[in-house]
């Protein structure tokens, strides 16, 4: 599995740039959602991977697909797969038992005047992109959504908050054909996956079932990042972003 990119949703995609500028992470804008209501900004990696800022258009205005999230505080989170074919990853997921939605046709014009035309997917009953990952299909180039970065080669792990481990490795295993997650210090992984599963209480208080923290692989040299200390992420040794605008972790791998 590819993690194509990492959304953060919030209402100021002014102060989710600076916060993340400030901790060592330059983001680039984007320009404004065919939906005529949000704009965003990222992040791209190595990989052609990134992460991806969204906020409204409008001050107290609303975030496509995360409407059940406070956007006067964080906003909301969700993660992409990428897909060479939506329809068929639909009818393995129906033939599981996986309820799935779309897809629908997504554009953004760039502030080069490029136009991006992709295709969304969603499966599941649950909030978007939330454990089960949204599902993207190029009509365009894929260089025209992101270019490639530097810095770091991408996404190394995605920690999803789940109520119920064992109910959410269950849609993964039907919907992917994997074998039963390792469990270590409280957190299910697939082995050989990004995917690790958590329950942290305030999260899923507060914003429901939605990524929790999510991990870059080691940058390729230093950098003054702003971090906040580290820890450990099963084998991994983390170093957190010290971020005041998202609820999202944002943490580098180390080498050492």
């Amino acid at each position: 599995m590819w993690i194509d990119h990492v959304t953060l949703a919030g209402p100021s995609l002014h102060s989710l740039r600076e916060d993340l500028l400030a901790a060592g992470i330059p983001t680039e804008y984007g320009g404004v959602h065919s939906n005529g209501i949000t704009h965003m900004a990222l992040a791209a990696f190595g990989d052609g991977s990134y992460l991806e800022l969204v906020s409204p258009l409008q001050a107290r205005g609303r975030v496509a697909l995360w409407s059940d999230y406070l956007l006067s505080e964080s906003g909301g989170t969700a993660w992409t797969a990428a897909s060479e074919d939506i329809e068929a990853e639909f009818r393995t997921a129906r033939a599981h038992g996986i309820a799935s939605k779309g897809p629908v046709t997504i554009r953004r014009e760039k502030p080069n005047g490029e136009v991006g035309v992709w295709e969304l997917g969603y499966f599941g009953e649950k909030q978007p992109g939330g454990t089960l990952p949204f599902l993207i299909q190029d009509l365009t180039p894929r260089s025209v959504r992101a270019e490639p970065g530097k810095t770091f080669a991408g996404w190394s792990a995605i920690v999803l908050a789940v109520r119920d481990k064992a109910e959410a490795a269950d849609d993964f295993m039907r919907l992917y054909g994997w074998g039963q997650p390792e469990v270590l210090d409280g957190l299910a992984h697939f082995p050989g996956t990004p995917i690790y599963l958590a329950s942290p209480v305030a999260h899923l208080r507060k914003f429901g079932e939605s990524p929790y923290a999510v991990v870059l692989g080691a940058p390729d040299r230093e950098y003054p990042f702003r971090t906040s200390g580290s820890s450990q992420l099963a084998a991994k040794t983390i170093r957190w972003l010290d971020l005041h605008c998202s609820h999202l972790r944002i943490g580098l791998e180390t080498s050492r």
